[in-house]
């Protein structure tokens, strides 16, 4: 085997299951019920920028329309965990804004009506 060929066999490879590890993670997402704190926005949002620079730079710059297409897919799978992690943190928000409401504990007006008053 080729040094070449080692090379792309190691991105294929290492490629494969990076793509497969998104799933456990929008999995534990799409399942939690504490609003996913446990996802950092700056890690993911790096990730996505790195995936995005690499797709351009790929497609660009070297003219590798697969190499492109790879981190597309990685960046597309990046902005679905920011995605779903916003969604789910919205959701959780709401539901804690119900309960207090149900409670009696908050205030019985929302901030936007109190800035109208």
């Amino acid at each position: 085997m080729t040094l070449p060929d080692a090379t792309l066999a190691a991105f294929s490879f290492f490629n494969l299951l990076r793509l497969g590890s998104y799933l456990p993670q929008l999995w534990r997402i799409a399942r939690d019920d504490h609003g996913a704190t446990a996802i950092s926005y700056a890690t993911w949002g790096t990730w996505i920028g790195a995936n995005a620079s690499t797709t351009a730079y790929a497609w660009v710059n070297l003219g590798d329309d697969w190499l492109a297409l790879v981190n597309g897919v990685n960046t597309g799978c990046c902005v679905g965990v920011c995605a779903l992690t916003a969604w789910k943190r919205r959701s959780w928000r709401r539901e804690q804004a119900a309960r207090l409401q149900t409670s009696g504990f908050a205030p019985q007006c929302s901030p936007a009506d109190r800035r109208r008053r």
